[in-house]
């Protein structure tokens, strides 16, 4: 199993810088991610964060239930990891979303 500490330090900044963007750029027009990679269908940062912390918790409990298993493991952990891919994509190509034409809806 990955160290769910050292992600949760990734978290961290996450949540930190997501909290800064979403305050600074407000919400999207559209949801930022495919509903297949984050449930909460956002138009922020910060809840998709939050949604992959919640991952996390439930691996940890699971595993101090000892109710977890393998395949589970193997697939919440690579989920966290395209989760957490997507967040940090996304905090690096702020200047260019910044300057993507606004949709109408």
């Amino acid at each position: 199993m990955p160290d769910l500490k050292r992600l949760e330090n990734i978290l961290e900044q996450l949540a930190h810088d997501a909290a800064q963007i979403d305050r600074k750029r407000g919400e999207a027009s559209r949801p930022l991610f495919d509903e297949q990679l984050f449930f909460c269908r956002s138009k922020l940062l910060t809840p998709c964060v939050t949604e992959v912390r919640s991952e996390i918790t439930a691996l940890r409990n699971e595993r101090k239930a000892g109710k977890l298993q393998a395949s589970r493991t193997q697939h919440i952990c690579e989920k966290v990891v395209a989760q957490i891919q997507a967040i940090q994509r996304e905090l690096a190509t702020l200047q260019i979303r910044k300057n993507e034409p606004k949709r109408r809806q």
